[in-house]
């Protein structure tokens, strides 16, 4: 979102989005929370090549992370 110029609210609001990784373990088993901040409402990946309409209604995606490579990671810890 860093290259976008127009005047939409919704984008503003999601530009710049960051994750944080928190993790937990006990006996009973794991637990890890990707928390997304600002970010728009769909799945992250590295490449944003959403239509501009979506995108003026939904926000952007978080580029931070791909969701597929997290949650495979995260299955073979």
């Amino acid at each position: 979102g860093d290259g976008y110029a127009g005047q939409s609210a919704i984008i503003a609001a999601t530009r710049k989005s960051t994750v944080r990784q928190l993790d937990s373990r006990s006996a009973h088993g794991r637990l890890r929370i990707l928390e997304m901040d600002h970010a728009g409402h769909f799945w992250p990946t590295p490449k944003n090549d959403d239509p501009s309409a979506v995108s003026e209604r939904f926000g952007l995606r978080n580029q931070d992370i791909d969701g597929a490579v997290e949650a495979w990671r995260f299955f073979r810890e």
